[in-house]
């Protein structure tokens, strides 16, 4: 005797967001979204340098003997 079970497949619920892309759309999405938010951290950090760098020869240049 076998006995049959009855399987339940519950449906993959999405975000509204994947119903209007697929999978690909969205992770370019995705990653032009990281991209840009890594730029301005990189612009940030880099405008960060130069104003440390210039304080840093300035205190050098005041430092050494004239």
């Amino acid at each position: 005797m076998f006995y049959c079970r009855k399987i339940n497949i519950r449906p993959i619920h999405m975000p509204p967001l994947c119903r209007r892309y697929n999978l690909m759309d969205n992770m370019l999405m995705k990653m032009e979204k990281y991209t840009s938010n890594l730029e301005a951290v990189v612009e940030d950090r880099t405008r960060q340098l130069i104003e440390e760098k210039a304080k840093t020869d300035h205190l050098l240049y005041n430092m050494m003997p004239a």
